[in-house]
């Protein structure tokens, strides 16, 4: 996915934006922006990454416009696969206590894939979580993503 992401060019991006802002009003919409970071991206990004992404720009008031999205959208290709795992990992710690608890976990997860069966998530985290102590540090993190490459 990295590789993918190295290879956008600017006019790529300007190709997606002017696609995305279907009205041409100028600036993106959230659901403009969506469309606009799959067409990048190459998938649909989750509630979660397009907060991640938009970094606070209100949607509804034409925050979100070419420059800002080209912006936007250069810092994320420019992230190396060791800054898009640290970036994720911070967006899961929702108690800024530099781990991620079950709690954290199965409230991320949810958001993303509502009908997982709770047993599944608790599972899931054990499975991270490799000394039992209910968080899951950087490191546990990062050695379980990099496992799924």
């Amino acid at each position: 996915m990295i590789q993918l992401l190295k290879s956008v060019r600017a006019s790529d991006i300007r190709e997606v934006f002017r696609i995305a802002d279907e009205d041409q009003k100028g600036y993106l919409l959230r659901s403009d922006f969506e469309v606009a970071c799959a067409g990048l991206l190459g998938y649909t990004p989750s509630n979660l990454e397009l907060d991640q992404l938009s970094r606070g720009h209100a949607f509804n008031k034409g925050d979100v416009t070419l420059p800002v999205f080209t912006e936007l959208v250069s810092a994320r290709l420019n992230w190396s696969e060791d800054d898009l795992l640290r970036e994720t990992f911070l967006e899961m710690d929702l108690s800024r206590n530099g781990f991620i608890s079950r709690r954290d976990f199965i409230q991320c997860v949810r958001r993303l894939c509502p009908r997982v069966p709770e047993a599944r998530l608790r599972q899931a985290f054990a499975e991270v979580d490799g000394d039992g102590d209910g968080r899951v540090s950087f490191r546990d993190f990062d050695r379980m993503m990099k496992a799924f490459r």
